[in-house]
């Protein structure tokens, strides 16, 4: 009867372990794919006249999104993916925390602009 028993405290412990090692895998991919593309560092801005006291800075850590008027809201980078899109390359930043959550969706193409993924006919490029 105690083989038994230690037979099935031995599966209980295994299937544990591999429950655990499944629920982190998410937190380890996440955590790595927080790397921000040199391609997407700086300062950027659009020509169009309406945006003209707008525009947004990513850093390694951080997107700041000008508001106008002189104000401006920074919030941390939580994620960073890519994946391939139509044009090139297409980045979803998600932002905030827990109370102010965002996602910032790019796409970039062979040229040195972004668009955004939901108003693809304005180009923003890195400021000079």
């Amino acid at each position: 009867m105690s083989n038994v028993f230690t037979n099935k405290a031995r599966a209980a412990a295994a299937i544990l372990i591999v429950l655990l090692g499944v629920m982190m895998v998410p937190r380890i991919l996440k955590k790595g794919d927080h790397q921000v593309p040199a391609e997407l560092l700086g300062a950027w801005t659009t020509d169009a006249p309406r945006y003209a006291d707008r525009g947004f800075t990513i850093t390694p850590t951080t997107l700041m999104l000008q508001q106008g008027n002189g104000a401006e809201a920074v919030y941390p980078i939580r994620t960073l993916r890519t994946r391939a899109s139509v044009a090139g390359i297409r980045y979803d930043i998600e932002y905030g925390d827990r109370d102010v959550p965002g996602t910032f969706s790019l796409e970039s193409g062979n040229d040195a602009t972004l668009r955004f993924a939901n108003q693809k006919e304005l180009e923003w490029y890195r400021k000079r």
